[in-house]
């Protein structure tokens, strides 16, 4: 069913979850990005910025992942209908949520759904990938798959047509904190190794075996201690987000089962044993910025199955604000 306007919820996501380096993530609920699409006359694709959006900075189109996941979706479907792009970001660049990611993939999947393809998928994994290079420099899937399809997905971080979902099968509960600074991508991978000595590749192979089956098996204590092991991408990350330590400890204190960076940060995420403990780790993170005079937002939340999806009624899903 073809449509003259749609709008489209796609949900934010953490990345990596520890040893998952590049290759493994998962969607959350109460974050991500809205946007909403309409036809127009021509064949140009327009944006602007809802005046809701928590994120709206001038970008030039080739840096805009919704512009340019838009306009992938339309050669992919081989359309040249105008479009126009309104634009409601939960979360800035540089966040670790996946925020380009979420935008790349709601604009390709609105593009879908207004010609009635939201059903082919691959198309809009391609073209949602497209808007992702634009900000990232690589087709990076650990954020976008998730975002996608919903859920916990595993891919191969240099094949990301070989993607598995990964049940959980029990609720998973989570605090995330976003302090207020910026942690671009680029310059996060600028502090990796180049080479891994082959103990620790082993290592850390290993351990992302152990938390897939963790996940699958739903041992949340296992998950903690998991998404707390990465000895080889986390470590070099921290140290571009000055509350690091301090946001481990007390959560952990707080009651959480593990701790970590989701992407390359500034964000963490904790896994807890129950909501009411997601709260209170939670407040616990936003006061160990403070106490680093480093303002920040947290929120509880969990795991969104779903993924991208066309909203019911346009600008009402739901979904709170950032």
């Amino acid at each position: 069913m073809t449509r003259n306007d749609v709008t489209v919820w796609a949900p934010a996501s953490l990345s990596n979850l520890g040893p998952g380096f590049d290759c493994l993530g998962v969607a959350i609920t109460d974050f991500g990005d809205r946007i909403s699409a309409r036809r127009q006359v021509g064949s140009a694709v327009t944006w602007n910025w809802h005046e809701d959006s928590s994120w709206s900075a001038p970008v030039p189109p080739e840096d805009n992942t919704a512009y340019v996941a838009a306009r992938s979706m339309l050669q992919r479907l081989g359309s040249n209908v105008g479009i126009h792009l309104e634009i409601r970001k939960q979360g800035r660049a540089g966040s670790g949520l996946g925020s380009s990611a979420a935008s790349s993939v709601a604009a390709a999947f609105a593009v879908a759904a207004l010609h009635g393809r939201e059903a082919e998928t691959d198309a809009i994994r391609e073209a949602a990938l497209d808007g992702e290079e634009a900000t990232s420099g690589a087709r990076h899937g650990d954020n976008v798959l998730p975002s996608l399809y919903g859920g916990f997905i595993l891919a191969q971080s240099d094949n990301l047509e070989r993607t598995r979902r990964i049940e959980c099968p029990v609720p998973l509960h989570l605090a995330v904190v976003l302090p207020a600074m910026d942690v671009h991508t680029r310059e996060a991978r600028g502090l990796l190794p180049r080479e891994v000595p082959l103990g620790a590749a082993v290592r850390h192979a290993s351990l992302l075996g152990l938390l897939v089956n963790a996940i699958r098996s739903g041992n949340i204590t296992d998950m903690g201690m998991l998404v707390m092991s990465d000895e080889i991408v986390e470590p070099r990350r921290a140290t571009l987000v000055e509350p690091y330590a301090d946001i481990r400890l007390a959560a952990r204190e707080a009651g959480a089962l593990g701790v970590a960076l989701s992407g390359s940060g500034p964000a963490l995420f904790a896994i807890c044993p129950t909501a009411s403990s997601a709260q209170d780790v939670a407040l616990a993170m936003t006061k160990a910025c403070a106490a680093r005079h480093v303002d920040s937002m947290a929120r509880a939340t969990s795991v969104d199955p779903q993924g991208a999806r066309v909203e019911a009624e346009p600008g009402h899903g739901g979904h709170p604000t950032w």
